[in-house]
């Protein structure tokens, strides 16, 4: 079916009251799209975007997160 789009939405970074104790490597926006792989494609957003946040007590913060929006032809 020609048309249509795919949208992705990912964390890009750990929020600061994880207690994760491991590194974790967070793909960027032109990863994402790279390990897609769809050619052909039209990209028509890939970045990352701030958002504010509560944590689990109430902390706030400041959280980025990946988003991609390809156009399938």
């Amino acid at each position: 079916m020609p048309g249509g789009r795919l949208l992705i939405v990912a964390h890009a970074g750990m929020p600061p009251w994880s207690t994760h104790a491991h590194h974790h490597e967070f793909p960027t926006p032109d990863e994402e799209v790279a390990a897609l792989g769809l050619a052909g494609w039209t990209v028509e957003i890939a970045e990352v975007r701030s958002r504010e946040a509560t944590g689990p007590e109430g902390q706030q913060a400041v959280l980025d997160d990946t988003v991609v929006l390809l156009r399938r032809p």
